[in-house]
């Protein structure tokens, strides 16, 4: 094997004025290692210029920081064990492949623009609703101390809300709503994720909102309406009512439902259907009816060995219920992407069902078929299809 693009990636790993960044992945041939993927990068603690390593594994991140004269062992561990390495630089992308007869191949890009150096050692990634800007808010809802830190037990759903709010901006949807937008929030629960949307789009966005949180937990209702009366936010208000009975004063654009549980998923999904509304964000929770429905029958044989495990054959039903969620909403004129909102860190329902309503005509053919055909392999009737049906908006023929 070449010695050349040691020497390489050596120079630019350890150029301190420099390095930005290196990313090791996949094994060499013949080799392995109980990481995927490596990540370098340069920080600074207590004034000493550290190289901070993150390993990553299947199921964790680990961190490890070494001095400055430490490192040649690791990297000499990392160029036996890896075969694609990327390197970034102030002003140089560098990009080296092994192949399988052992040559590598570098290639140099110069960077767009000369990229600035960071050093510090706990970087945030950028946060739509940042803690320091926004605290009497984030106090009134329960995600900040009064001295003005966000709670230790907060910090999970703090993230959990930030990132679906991104995904609601990143559709670029929202500026081609007709304001005031209307948005009602199916089974809102403790209403953090609530109140956060209506005061992103209002204070943030500057996007005149409407928003009615809707659940069965009277007690919580009387509580946020409180609190928003407390807050003066005139345009947000809470009902109690099941979602699938629940009558909008206005048509809402925008339908949320975050980690309603089984099939209130499915009626969050049915009523934004019903009214027609232009984005719908739903990451379900449970998903008991197709499971109880698989259950009544002999599993396909090809699928046996999964099935004879408890945990594969519940998540077998989870991907199936969202497989059938999206395909139901291409059907009737939905543009879906079903994403992982947020790292399983955080939350084990991660799952995040985006969809954009179609402004033109579009051939549905493809998702009815497939639609059919999956239902006969499994022999199941999806809830969704069910409401659907019950509400005229589907057709019998499925």
């Amino acid at each position: 094997m070449s010695s050349d693009y040691v020497a390489v990636v050596k120079q630019h790993i350890l150029d301190r004025d420099t390095f930005l960044q290196a990313t090791f992945t996949k094994h060499q041939q013949g080799e392995s290692a109980p990481y995927i993927k490596v990540i370098i990068r340069p920080i600074v603690i207590k004034s000493e210029y550290l190289l901070q390593l993150e390993f990553h594994s299947t199921n964790k991140v680990i961190h490890k920081n070494l001095k400055f004269v430490e490192i040649a062992d690791r990297l000499n561990e990392l160029l036996v064990a890896f075969k694609n390495i990327y390197i970034k630089t102030r002003t140089t992308d560098i990009r080296v492949q092994i192949t399988k007869k052992g040559k590598a191949i570098i290639s140099e890009q110069r960077s767009l623009g000369q990229q600035e150096l960071n050093l510090a050692h706990d970087r945030h990634k950028p946060r739509l609703i940042a803690a320091n800007e926004h605290p009497e808010y984030l106090k009134a809802i329960g995600f900040m101390t009064p001295d003005g830190a966000i709670k230790a037990s907060m910090q999970g759903k703090f993230k959990q809300v930030n990132e679906f709010l991104k995904n609601i901006e990143q559709t670029g949807e929202l500026k081609r709503l007709s304001t005031p937008i209307h948005i009602v929030d199916c089974g809102c629960g403790n209403a953090q994720l609530t109140f956060s949307t209506y005061y992103y789009l209002n204070y943030v966005l500057n996007l005149p909102t409407y928003l009615t949180g809707v659940d069965i937990n009277a007690q919580c209702m009387s509580k946020h309406d409180g609190t928003a009366k407390n807050m003066g936010w005139d345009k947000i208000n809470f009902e109690v009512n099941n979602i699938i009975n629940f009558t909008p004063a206005t048509t809402p654009q925008i339908v949320l439902a975050l980690h309603a549980c089984d099939t209130a998923t499915d009626d969050a999904i049915a009523q934004a259907i019903k009214w027609q509304s232009n984005l719908i964000f739903s990451v379900p929770c449970c998903h008991n009816n197709l499971q109880i429905q698989l259950d009544r029958h002999s599993y396909p044989t090809l699928f046996e060995p999964v099935c004879q495990h408890g945990i594969l054959k519940e998540r077998l039903a989870d991907i199936l219920t969202d497989t059938f969620r999206s395909l139901l909403l291409n059907i009737l004129g939905y543009k879906v992407s079903v994403v992982e909102f947020i790292s399983s860190e955080h939350t084990a329902k991660n799952i995040m069902i985006r969809a954009i309503k179609s402004q033109g005509s579009f051939d549905r053919t493809n998702s009815l078929d497939r639609y059919k055909h999956l239902k006969q392999f499994w022999h199941v009737q999806p809830y969704l299809e069910q409401l659907l049906l019950s509400n005229s908006l589907l057709e019998s023929e499925l």
